[in-house]
């Protein structure tokens, strides 16, 4: 006989057992927030001067509650790094610079996970040193034929591990307020919200000029005088639009970081310039009104070398410095090898400081290719070693922006070419074309 046995009893699990779980991730949860709540305080301090106010288009008049860019940051004052040309203040050039349009509501209402939205997807493209960059994808449906389309946003947001000051702040703001500011330009990327350290801005399909160079320079791809034409009155307009924002003739901003990345592919094909967090907003002298020199706050540039010499040297700059960065994409354009390609980064540096300039092969020289003639002559101009010897002025450039490269081709090009190598100035040689 098998002997029987009583089932074994249940032990009773304390009730405290089982409200330790909740109760701990109450409190990690709790203990977050607070940590977050800190480092934004940290961040924002209550400055003892005036706060500086938000100006809405519905004329109302916030004060910035936030305290994101307190006057009081001393690590991040525009007057303290700018140099007037007398002995007035630098004060700024237009009170727009001062002002921000924050949509943080709208920004707010997109799911960036995705869980409750199911037409909605997040999708992560890739990072630089500064941000993330993701694209957002929403399923639209046509009520009368019943076919749906995805429109995408790009979605621009700080890297994570980048610690919150007013200087990062201050970037983003001045970023997406160029962008607000140049919305009536076809020739600057669009942008559709901002909030904090976030940014939405169209979605680009069709890549940067960077990986269009880049497969010509690496010969899997022919670009045709033609297109190197378009490519270089592209550029032109967008620094143009950029250096001429409220139309007076005179720059107010600088973009700080001009190269082939920063220009990206539209629907139609036609360049636009984008990211403006390493420009400068411009300041002026409170007694004679001329532009007042600034230099930046960081001076690491261990990027490419196609700065001016004035940068790599630390000192004081204007928007020249962009003029000189537009030269070198010139360079790019008319021998298909990046400004010192093959050079040590160190030794480049240190010839642009001593005014010395790369090798250019002598058939590109001799060539009677009138894009190349006029692409050389432009380089030469733009990369004058003295910043008030550059074509700086932006009505130099303005020729170019008036060319409908559409109605060209090679045959009314040709007879050009005697004349362009006569040319004296960036501004004739854009009337020529």
């Amino acid at each position: 006989m098998i002997a029987s046995s009583s089932p074994p009893k249940r032990k009773r699990i304390p009730i405290l057992y089982l409200l330790a779980g909740p109760l701990i991730g109450g409190l990690c949860t709790h203990l977050f927030d607070l940590t977050i709540l800190r480092r934004y305080s940290e961040v924002a301090p209550q400055s003892p001067r005036d706060r500086r106010i938000v100006h809405l288009n519905n004329d109302d008049v916030l004060s910035n509650g936030a305290d994101m860019i307190p006057n009081s940051d001393a690590d991040y004052d525009r007057y303290e790094k700018h140099q007037s040309p007398d002995d007035g203040e630098c004060i700024s050039m237009h009170a727009w610079e001062e002002m921000s349009f924050p949509v943080c509501n709208s920004i707010h209402e997109i799911d960036f996970f995705s869980k409750y939205r199911p037409n909605g997807l997040i999708k992560h493209i890739t990072h630089g040193g500064f941000n993330e960059l993701y694209q957002y994808m929403e399923l639209f449906a046509n009520e009368t034929s019943g076919e749906t389309s995805v429109q995408s946003l790009a979605l621009k947001i700080l890297k994570y591990e980048k610690e919150y000051t007013n200087h990062k702040f201050e970037v983003v703001r001045r970023d997406s307020l160029i962008l607000e500011r140049l919305t009536k330009s076809p020739h600057i990327s669009a942008v559709y919200g901002y909030c904090g350290f976030v940014i939405i801005s169209h979605f680009v399909t069709r890549g940067t000029l960077a990986d269009k160079l880049e497969e010509w320079h690496l010969g899997a791809i022919r670009i045709s005088s033609m297109k190197r034409l378009q490519y270089a009155v592209d550029i032109a307009r967008g620094l143009r639009d950029l250096h001429n924002i409220d139309g007076d003739g005179r720059p107010s901003a600088t973009h700080g970081d001009l190269k082939e990345h920063q220009y990206l592919f539209a629907e139609n094909g036609r360049l636009q310039l984008s990211d403006f967090n390493k420009g400068q907003f411009l300041s002026m002298s409170s007694t004679s009104g001329e532009a007042c020199t600034y230099r930046p706050s960081s001076t690491s540039y261990n990027d490419k070398v196609f700065r001016s010499p004035e940068e790599y040297q630390n000192m004081q700059q204007t928007a020249t410095t962009d003029i000189f960065a537009l030269g070198s994409l010139f360079y790019y354009l008319v021998t298909g090898s990046r400004i010192w390609y093959g050079v040590d980064q160190k030794r480049a540096r240190k010839n642009i400081i001593q005014g010395l300039k790369p090798k250019i092969a002598e058939r590109i020289l001799k060539s009677k290719d009138p894009v190349d003639v006029a692409l050389l002559k432009a380089y030469e101009m733009c990369t004058e070693y003295k910043p008030d010897k550059r074509a700086s002025a932006v009505e130099k450039l303005s020729s170019i922006l008036n060319t409908n490269t559409s109605k060209l081709d090679e045959i009314q090009l040709i007879p050009c070419t005697e004349s362009l190598q006569h040319a004296e100035s960036l501004d004739q040689i854009l009337d020529i074309l």
